[in-house]
């Protein structure tokens, strides 16, 4: 009996991980590289994204690195902070600052006023500042739990006018294989399937309604 219990218990342990690990890499997804007309780095304070960036721009794969900026979630202290003279840099102008002192040329950097705060409001603004600097192709910088979701909600939103590659950051130290031993990576997994659930909520709620506009994660 022992032995059986034993024997139930490593086969439970063992098959945990394998699915904790099948788990992790479900959300990491990665296309070929191909040159493109522009390198979109994904909103949020990710200094590792941009860095990947600047990577691929100087390796030649685009000329342009395309910027988003993100929502002001409380534009009553943004205000007050206006009002007062008080100036703080945003996630873009870091992004933009990491790029200049690695030797990028600040006219190489788009921003695009989209003001997003969500992958799918984002890629939905960013369509007609692409279209208006006639970029028909990017590739898409962003962590690593977040590539699947990227690539599934950009092409949904941009359509087959503009062709999306997706790329994850090369500095992101998400590791699939025990991501479940440290917080932050266990907390990006947890994150990432929420939102995934939500992807999945929107796009039926457009199948079942085509005219109307579902808003998501």
């Amino acid at each position: 009996m022992f032995l059986f219990i034993l024997l139930a218990g490593l086969i439970l342990l063992f098959s945990g991980r394998f699915l904790a690990r099948q788990a992790a890499y479900y959300l990491i997804s990665t296309d070929a590289l191909e040159p493109a007309d522009a390198i979109v780095v994904l909103g949020a304070y990710a200094p590792d994204r941009m860095m990947s960036a600047v990577d691929l721009y100087q390796q030649g794969y685009a000329p342009y690195i395309v910027l988003s900026t993100e929502e002001r979630h409380s534009a009553t202290v943004f205000d007050k902070m206006e009002e007062l003279g008080i100036v703080i840099p945003e996630t873009h102008d870091i992004s933009l600052s990491i790029a200049t002192q690695r030797g990028v040329s600040s006219s190489a950097v788009l921003i695009a006023e989209n003001r997003a705060n969500s992958t799918r409001t984002e890629a939905r603004k960013l369509r007609p500042f692409l279209k208006q600097h006639q970029i028909r192709s990017i590739i898409a910088v962003t962590s690593k739990t977040h590539t699947t979701r990227t690539g599934k909600i950009f092409r949904q939103e941009l359509g087959e006018a503009i062709r999306v590659i997706v790329q994850v950051s090369s500095y992101d130290d998400f590791n699939p294989d025990a991501w479940w031993q440290t917080r932050w990576q266990a907390r990006s997994v947890l994150y990432e399937y929420l939102k995934l659930i939500d992807y999945y909520r929107v796009s039926v709620t457009r199948w079942m309604n085509p005219g109307g506009i579902a808003e998501g994660l």
